[in-house]
């Protein structure tokens, strides 16, 4: 900062990261300086998927309101978590840049009212609109077509993550992803140096010196 004139105040980092704590605790910059914590985009995406298998396996031998469980064809399987895994991630790189997350959170509850919608009863309010939508109906209703709901999940599944959908559309948490960048550049460059000094085999000073 001395000689730059220039300070470090955002850290971009996964939600576990121990590396932002310690930043905090070294206080580099003195008390009046606030070092903000950002989120990576990609380990947030994978939340979603994270969270949605671990209410399966809770949720394996009981049943919903409709009696049936929470897995299984037509309703909450691997694939299907997979898809609103990226269609979560989409939602939050879509408005990178940003100054708001309030379209943000849009576009993920989009994502479960449009899920959840049948053709008796269609729910795609929070739908982008147009004939260049990623919602099918609203394409469809967009150029006078007709659209049939064939990938929507029961309503009793959908009722049974709802929170989880309303964990990660959290205000707080999106206002953290609103630059929509990951930490993979910086674990691709600690892969490069631990493929030439893998801690398992013996290196040189010299080798070590030149990698670091």
């Amino acid at each position: 900062m001395a000689t730059r004139g220039c300070r470090y105040v955002n850290y971009l980092g996964d939600g576990d990261s121990k590396g932002f704590q310690k930043v905090k605790e070294a206080n580099v910059y003195g008390d009046n300086v606030h070092i903000e914590k950002l989120e990576c985009c990609g380990h947030v995406q994978k939340r979603m998927g994270f969270r949605l298998r671990k209410k399966c396996k809770e949720m394996k031998g009981k049943k919903l309101s409709d009696g049936k469980s929470l897995s299984g064809r037509g309703r909450l399987t691997d694939g299907e978590i997979n898809k609103l895994q990226r269609y979560y991630g989409m939602a939050i790189r879509r408005h990178a840049g940003s100054k708001n997350p309030i379209d943000m959170k849009r576009d993920i509850w989009a994502i479960y009212f449009h899920k959840l919608s049948t053709d008796n009863n269609p729910q795609h309010g929070l739908c982008p609109p147009g004939k260049d939508s990623w919602c099918k109906f609203r394409k469809a209703e967009a150029v006078g077509g007709s659209y049939e709901h064939k990938n929507s999940l029961p309503e009793a599944v959908l009722e049974e993550i709802k929170p989880i959908f309303r964990d990660l559309s959290d205000s707080a948490l999106l206002t953290k992803c609103l630059h929509g960048h990951t930490q993979n550049p910086n674990e691709s460059f600690n892969n490069c140096i631990w493929v030439r000094i893998p801690k398992t085999v013996f290196v040189c000073l010299n080798t070590l010196k030149v990698v670091c």
